[in-house]
């Protein structure tokens, strides 16, 4: 054991001084005006969403621009249907003529899991417990700014509307003598708009099956596949999230993805929801 955690210290430093030192202080800084870690963490959240909307609105633009690629994708499959390295090679000349890095969109989503998984940390350090136990000594260690130091541990207000932010958000609910854990609000409002977010890049998806039809082999149907698993997939973990981190992440999560969904639509419209707002008419149907 002592091993191991002498072969990781170096990366725990790392990450310690990069990622959840500065967003412990940015926590305790903004909760001195809040007084409130649920709205604590909502302009924490603005903020971070804030700072990466160029970065973001680049990806959103990327999706655009594969959409855009797409009849030229098809050809070059068609091309060198019998010939997989070609190709790769034509397909990456592609992206290169017309400025297309299919990598350049992880970046906002690493970013977004880092901070959080650093907010479930700063949260054992805010409220800790025989569970979680960290003395003070410990825990102001990690605070560089000398009036942010704290007097003592769990001194702030825990509970955001109905909801302790150090627990799951869930209702339990009483159903044939037993107690079911339902999702509450956070949790359901994160999920639709995390739904909402890759449905409105479901019109891409829709090319990506296209093409991957008329290609020879497996390996693009498998890819499709994978991208329109996605899009179920992850409001699926948002739902897992929510049951297993304190609540303060699915209110970390909706303003964060609130405006993406805003952005994206400014940027690439509704998308794959497009169907269903036009049978509830809030998406009016081009006339011929």
């Amino acid at each position: 054991m002592n091993f191991i955690a002498t072969l990781f210290s170096p990366i725990t430093t790392i990450w310690n001084w990069l990622i959840f030192i500065p967003v412990f202080n940015i926590l305790l800084f903004v909760q001195q005006f809040t007084h409130n870690m649920g709205w604590s963490i909502i302009l924490m959240s603005l903020g971070l969403r804030l700072a990466l909307s160029g970065v973001i609105g680049k990806t959103l633009k990327i999706q655009k621009l594969q959409l855009t690629l797409t009849p030229e994708l098809a050809k070059l499959k068609e091309l060198h249907k019998d010939n997989k390295q070609q190709l790769m090679l034509a397909q990456a000349k592609l992206y290169k003529e017309n400025g297309f890095n299919p990598s350049a969109g992880c970046l906002p989503t690493i970013i977004m899991f880092a901070v959080m998984f650093s907010l479930t940390k700063s949260i054992d350090y805010i409220y800790p417990n025989a569970a979680r136990p960290v003395t003070l000594e410990k825990i102001n260690q990690s605070v560089i700014v000398p009036n942010l130091k704290l007097q003592e541990a769990g001194k702030f207000e825990k509970t955001f509307l109905y909801v302790d932010v150090t627990k799951p958000d869930t209702i339990p609910v009483k159903f044939s003598g037993m107690t079911l854990p339902l999702p509450g609000v956070f949790i359901l409002l994160s999920t639709v708009l995390q739904f909402m977010s890759m449905k409105m890049s479901a019109p891409l998806l829709s090319e990506e099956k296209k093409i991957a039809a008329k290609t020879p082999g497996k390996s693009d149907d498998d890819m499709a596949s994978a991208m329109a698993a996605s899009t179920n997939i992850m409001p699926l973990m948002n739902i897992i999230i929510g049951y297993q981190f304190p609540s303060i992440i699915m209110i970390y999560f909706i303003p964060f993805t609130l405006i993406q969904v805003i952005q994206q639509y400014f940027v690439t419209g509704w998308g794959g929801l497009t169907p269903w707002f036009k049978r509830i008419g809030l998406v009016k149907s081009r006339q011929p």
